[in-house]
This record gives structure tokens, sequence and C-alpha cells, in this order.
């Protein structure tokens, strides 16, 4: 059998491993630690588990379960009024593996887990289990009540993360202390929910001015520079854009390429910075030829 690769280990974490039952019931759980054998049905992967792409030791784990099992029963865990059970110190890869074992053998073993039920605390307190596993650091901006922060961030400070340098952007706006981070050498730019596709981010906890000094931050980054934002809004932002100057071809165009893109399932990012300059008025506000005035504000979710 062929091995999986890097994207189908990722597209099996981000993904349930069996089919889910959505009329299932929530069974009561035990109120102390208890011994429990659970099946994979019942196991879901924690989604805030921080790997999410193969683990380097993903056939050796797997060549191990398969001869003996699992060397100790897993933690798990399960959150108020949800049905189904997580591995409570992250354990993505070992459930990944299980499925994978269960499909190939069919063995039982693979199928029906013995655990240890722990009854859930806290997100803080199953993310603090994961810290504990995976030896994984917590970044984020120094001025916001971040859980488990190991490193507090402000704008212009840089870090290491899997030998890449990483440079901190300090653009408040949507929230107080929101950063984006940019790999220069790369040409990338993870920008949150400062900037979208043919959009920006609500302002929330910043000003009208903060988001403006903060897109103008990333309009000044080379246009080569890719776009990495949050979340998939593209087409509704086209949309939106599109009603704002029906004239604009390329507008129209991008519309149709990225509706084409979400039909077929896929993701319309990473944007360029060169591609916003086209089609995002909020990255041209400063401009005088647009035609119709632009606000940091409108009708849409994500505030273009």
């Amino acid at each position: 059998m062929k091995p999986p690769t890097s994207e189908d280990i990722t597209r099996q974490l981000q993904q349930a491993h069996l089919p889910q039952n959505p009329g299932r019931e929530v069974s009561p759980v035990p109120i102390a630690d208890t011994p429990m054998v659970v099946s994979l049905e019942q196991l879901r992967p924690y989604e805030l588990n921080p790997r999410v792409v193969r683990n380097p030791l993903y056939d050796d784990i797997k060549a191990s379960i398969r001869e003996r099992g699992l060397d100790q029963p897993p933690s798990i865990t399960r959150r108020p009024n949800e049905p189904h059970f997580i591995i409570r110190n992250g354990g993505n890869t070992r459930l990944s593996i299980l499925s994978a074992l269960w499909q190939e053998t069919r063995e039982e073993r693979f199928f029906r887990i013995h655990c240890l039920f722990r009854p859930w605390q806290s997100e803080a307190h199953a993310l603090s289990a994961i810290k504990a596993a995976t030896n994984c650091r917590v970044h984020g901006p120094h001025n916001e009540p971040i859980p488990l922060r190991d490193h507090a961030l402000a704008h212009g400070d840089q870090f290491q993360v899997l030998d890449r340098w990483i440079n901190v952007l300090g653009v408040p706006g949507h929230t107080a202390g929101h950063l984006a981070y940019e790999l220069p050498q790369e040409r990338k730019i993870f920008c949150g929910d400062t900037l979208f596709s043919a959009g920006c981010g609500k302002v929330f906890e910043g000003s009208p001015t903060q988001m403006l000094a903060s897109l103008d931050a990333h309009a000044a980054l080379p246009e080569s520079t890719k776009v990495y934002c949050a979340h998939e809004y593209t087409v509704s932002n086209l949309r939106f854009v599109l009603a704002v100057k029906p004239e604009n071809l390329r507008i129209a165009e991008r519309l149709a390429e990225a509706s084409e893109a979400r039909m077929q399932g896929l993701c319309t990012l990473p944007s360029t910075i060169a591609i916003e300059f086209e089609i995002n008025p909020f990255l041209r506000i400063r401009q005088r030829d647009q035609g119709s005035s632009t606000t940091i504000r409108g009708p849409s979710h994500n505030g273009s």
C-alpha cells in the first residue's frame, strides 16, 4: 500500500475519521477519572492541537502501534454538551494512525480503545496538556490576555520558527493587539483579520485611523508578497466590491475565478499584494480615482 503523503496526513488530522451520526444523543460522562473503552467513531481530533501536518515519526509510531498497540491508555475528555471525545493531551497523530490501521486490518483492537476519561476542566487546561506533550510554545501580542502565552510580541520583534525568521508587524484596528507575521525571505504575510482578499476586517477594539495605518503597512510590502488571510471571504467581498465599481472588469474576472474555485472546493488564497491593489478598495483607500467613496465599514460579515 502506498504510504500516506503529508497532504494525506493533514487531511486526516483536520477531519473526523469515521462518519458522524448527527442524531446521536449526548450520553452522560463520569464525574471523576474513570477507565473507559471508546470506539474510533466516538473520538475526534482536537482542532486546537498545534500539529496539523505529518509527524516526522509517523511511520515509526505506526509500526509500533501495529506491533504492540498503544503504550498506555490515552487520556480523553469531552466538552460539555458535545457528543464526541477528544484525546486530552493532543494525540492527533495516534488517532490518525489508529484510523489507518483499522481501515487496513479491521482488527478490533484498533477500533475499540482503552482510555482513561478525565472530566473536562477548561480549554486552557486542555491546551496546557498539549503543550506539555508536544513542547510547543505560544507566541502572541504583549497587550492581549492570551492564555498560556510563552513569548509576548510587539511591533518590530523577530522570532524564529522552523528555521524561518518572522517579522512582527503591529496592525491594530480589528483588535487592539492585532499582529501580522511577515516571512521576508519567502515574501509571505500572515495578516489575520486585518486584510482580506478584496476586503478588510471590522474595526472592533481599535479605531478607523489605526486600521487605515495597518492597511498602509500592508500596502508598503513588495507587490509579490503572498497574502495569507485568516478567513475565506473572497467571493462575498468581491460581490460587494463589484457592486461599488461595476465597471471594473478585473474585479468581475477575479469574482468569476474565485467563484469557480469555491465550487470546486478549493481555497482562493493566498492572494498577493499586487492582486489586492487591483481589486481591494481598502488597500487603495488613499487613491482619489475610485469613483465611489469607501469607508472602513460595510454591510458584509467581515467589515468590507
